[in-house]
């Protein structure tokens, strides 16, 4: 006789699954590449399929500070590719505050600028010449520490399908 689990059981397996099948679904339809899977909810053992980002915050001073311990967590729970919507996803950050969560992300396994519709802008080159010249600084010191990042995410992939 099969066991049914109820909604409270599976409740966190959910997204692992999901991220799962979207792994499997990009593998069956092109073997010859390695799929890249991004998700916000996820189990123990999730990291084998998904890279993972800390869902959607908020443009505040408070969520820039909760980013980096929630990413060490993360990377001590074995999800080493992860990543928060820099500048913040709900809001119009401040120039400061995108300034620093520009430079902050830059070290960062995932740097990802994302933000819902509706509100203001937050790409690099906004907030005038002083703010645009900080941030291009960073954003290109990330761009020379690529190819260790690269290299540090292929050693994660092929320790994950080791097994």
């Amino acid at each position: 006789m099969k066991r049914k689990a109820n909604h409270a059981e599976i409740h966190n397996i959910f997204g692992m699954e999901n991220s799962r099948a979207t792994f499997d679904g990009l593998k069956k339809i092109n073997p010859a590449q390695r799929p890249f899977v991004l998700t916000r909810a996820s189990y123990a053992g999730g990291q084998r399929y998904a890279a993972t980002w800390t869902g959607d915050n908020s443009s505040t001073w408070n969520h820039l500070r909760l980013t980096t311990p929630m990413l060490l967590n993360l990377g001590l729970s074995g999800f080493a590719l992860s990543g928060a919507d820099v500048g913040g996803f709900a809001g119009t950050p401040q120039p400061d505050l995108l300034t620093k969560w520009l430079e902050i992300a830059s070290f960062q396994p995932i740097d990802r600028d994302h933000t819902e519709k509706g509100t203001g802008d937050q790409e690099p080159w906004v907030g005038g010449p002083e703010a645009e010249s900080i941030r291009r600084r960073f954003i290109e010191e990330r761009y020379r520490l690529m190819p260790y990042l690269y290299t540090v995410a292929e050693e994660i992939i092929a320790h994950r399908f080791a097994d």
